[in-house]
């Protein structure tokens, strides 16, 4: 199979959004915060593309590569344009959660950013997970719908912070198909 010789993808940039890029190093403020990610380990260029003084595009581009490498171009475009997508509207996470016989009570605390589990499985032990950085989480009181909602403008911390809460409420060494208490993704959305 033959190399290809150029691989390049162009990424606009909205006109509320500032993106700047130095040594692989992309900065993007928007109206929600800023985010920046560092793009130094792949073999890429990275470049921004003009029109005055105004950035307009960012060019991620790979010459004479094989298929890995090709495959990174998309994979770096996707992670530039979600932290676009964070710093204009954000990401929202809802997670619930289920019991069988002892109800556990999931509480925000410390203005959103820690969740604290009581009286998971009837254990006494309070479960506290503290969010990453930017990342709040709300409880609804209503029993009802029994949610949790996970929110910020960086999607790699809001996925985190969910795996966290679900790791932390998981039991082993029971049957899986009988005992599912526990935290679980709902859906995941762009906040508006």
């Amino acid at each position: 199979m033959v190399k290809a010789i150029l691989k390049q993808e162009l990424i606009d940039v909205p006109e509320d959004v500032k993106v700047s890029v130095k040594s692989k190093v992309v900065h993007v403020e928007g109206p929600k915060g800023s985010l920046s990610r560092s793009f130094r380990q792949v073999p890429i260029q990275i470049s921004e593309v003009r029109e005055g003084n105004v950035v307009k595009q960012i060019s991620v581009r790979i010459w004479f590569a094989k298929s890995k490498p090709k495959a990174c171009v998309n994979s770096i475009c996707k992670h530039i344009r979600n932290m676009i997508t964070g710093v204009t509207k954000g990401f929202k996470y809802v997670m619930k959660y289920g019991y069988n016989i002892l109800p556990m009570q999931p509480v925000a605390i410390d203005g959103g950013k820690t969740l604290q589990v009581v009286n998971y499985l009837g254990q006494k032990y309070v479960r506290k997970i503290k969010c990453c950085p930017g990342v709040t989480v709300e409880t609804n009181d209503s029993d009802t719908k029994k949610e949790i909602i996970v929110r910020g403008i960086d999607p790699n911390a809001v996925g985190l912070t969910c795996s966290l809460i679900n790791q932390n409420c998981t039991i082993a060494n029971v049957d899986r198909r009988k005992f599912k208490d526990g935290i679980y993704i709902f859906q995941r959305l762009i906040d508006e």
